[in-house]
């Protein structure tokens, strides 16, 4: 579903995840799926472009931890993950990172100003449960960083109905 959300590839819309064994160790090997024409690929690197590949790695990252009980890892962690990612590709991250914003306490690291706006945007928050913080590192010298901190406001409606 993860990976259907960011929609990296026109094709391969499936990824399916098979174990194995390899020098007695458990692995996982991503692999991606046409139904349409029943093809599968057991190496994605070799057929993803590298925003695709990267789009697939969030995928299965968010997986992983949304697999995981709620109080086993409360939190996700994305160190800039606009990385080689193309414009369509962003957007479906921070599309995905809303639907998961409810569930995990999300923090992204960035030096892509733009992108913390729009994540600033995107991930307002909306219940009374729920804040949404930017911190930006203004200077570093020899006393330390210089750091602003900045609380985004609560939507009080969230919804908003425009006449025609």
């Amino acid at each position: 579903q993860f990976y259907a959300a960011i929609d990296p590839h026109p094709t391969f819309r499936t990824v399916q995840i098979l174990t194995r064994q390899s020098y007695g160790k458990h692995r996982l090997t991503p692999v991606l799926v046409d139904e349409d024409h029943g093809v599968t690929v057991n190496d994605p690197g070799r057929t993803l472009s590298t925003s695709q590949a990267n789009a697939l790695a969030v995928a299965l990252f968010l997986s992983f931890n949304l697999g995981f009980a709620t109080h086993a890892v409360a939190g996700l962690i994305l160190d800039d993950p606009l990385q080689n990612l193309d414009d369509v590709h962003l957007l479906g991250l921070v599309d995905l990172l809303r639907k998961v914003a409810p569930h995990r306490q999300i923090i992204v690291t960035t030096h892509d100003q733009t992108l913390a706006s729009l994540l600033a945007r995107k991930l307002r928050p909306i219940g009374t449960d729920s804040r949404t913080m930017i911190v930006r590192f203004t200077k570093w010298d020899r006393n330390g960083p210089g750091v602003e901190q900045v609380e985004i406001p609560r939507v009080e409606q969230p919804l908003k109905l425009a006449s025609a």
